[in-house]
């Protein structure tokens, strides 16, 4: 999204500055409902698409499927972070299942093996869901400039 602003004088300048601190606000809350809108769904495929690249057998999808969900949308020095956390009982690290590689015990073997795993079971469905998810931010921040006036 491009906007072009002219502002004249340094009453313009007060008055644009005035707006932005007004705007601050709630262009960050849309932000935040945005993304706690479209959060619950991509967690949801995140947690599908990691049980459908773990192994057939062993009971993994089956706990993946059970991977608790949370999202959570801070500010930090003015920049708005947005979080999505699957979180296993079992202590599994998800960065490396999602890398493709499965660090287990196996019975009957040595203590742990190492297996790999279809990659990318986690984070592709959040790529695939980009635009949808840029789509939603721009309804809201759109909707929050039109609400203050200063719509591209």
């Amino acid at each position: 999204m491009t906007a072009t602003l002219r502002v004249e004088g340094a009453d313009g300048f007060a008055r644009l500055a005035q707006a932005l601190r007004a705007a601050n606000r709630p262009l960050r809350r849309a932000v935040e409902r945005a993304f706690g809108d479209v959060a619950p769904g991509l967690l949801r495929a995140m947690r599908a698409g990691g049980a459908d690249a773990a192994p057939a057998g062993g009971g993994l999808a089956a706990r993946v499927e059970r991977a608790v969900m949370s999202h959570q949308v801070t500010d930090r020095g003015g920049d708005v972070h947005a979080e999505l956390r699957l979180r296993m009982a079992e202590g599994y690290d998800l960065g490396e299942l999602d890398a493709g590689r499965l660090h287990h015990p196996t019975f009957g073997r040595a203590p742990w093996v190492t297996q790999q795993i279809q990659p990318g079971g986690f984070s592709r469905p959040v790529r695939d869901a980009t635009r949808d998810v840029d789509e939603a931010l721009r309804r809201r921040v759109d909707a929050v400039l039109d609400e203050i006036g200063a719509a591209p």
